[in-house]
């Protein structure tokens, strides 16, 4: 099989104008990166120093609103641990023939263990409401075992947890 000089003239001019093509792609995508380089060392607002400009502009919002953010996460720490977020509660029957548990004594403390403890006594024909102060978890007057026990499970228990427990009546104290 005998290949003419026309033909084979053609395959390479098809081999080359490819080759051509591929070469010219090549550099159009060079020289559009170095047309973006230059663009961005020029400076039009889409360059590089403006870029790095804004984000150094943003660094120092960011920095003054973390700033911000540790003053408030501070302020909220000692807001809580002044709070009355320790709570303790014992319900119980306080007097002979009644039921239903309707008194309480209710422990309500901060971290440091200051707060109050109030007691509410339920009789047949009225209620009578207590409130003693603590500091430190004592306090300077006499309490009852349902106030020793409702401050012991405040000091004692989770911030959020309430526990509610029924305790027998206390036959010394009669109804009013």
């Amino acid at each position: 099989m005998e290949f003419s000089t026309e033909l084979l003239v053609a395959v390479v001019a098809v081999v080359l104008a490819l080759v051509a093509v591929g070469v010219a792609w090549w550099s159009a995508r060079r020289v559009g990166k170095v047309d973006r380089y230059i663009a961005a060392m020029e400076g039009d607002g889409a360059g590089l120093v403006s870029t790095i400009q804004h984000h150094a502009d943003q660094l120092r919002e960011l920095r003054t609103d973390l700033l911000v953010v540790h003053d408030n996460t501070t302020l909220l720490r000692r807001m809580a641990k002044e709070s009355l977020s320790r709570i303790g509660l014992v319900r119980y029957d306080a007097f002979d023939g009644l039921a239903g548990a309707m008194s309480f004594s209710l422990a309500q403390l901060d971290e440091k263990g200051d707060g109050l403890v109030l007691s509410a006594i339920a009789g047949r024909s009225d209620s009578r409401l207590y409130a003693k102060p603590l500091v430190g978890g004592r306090c300077e007057y006499e309490l009852t075992a349902e106030e020793r026990t409702a401050i012991e499970r405040a000091v004692a228990g989770n911030p959020t947890e309430t526990i509610v427990e029924v305790a027998r009546h206390r036959p010394s104290v009669r109804a009013s």
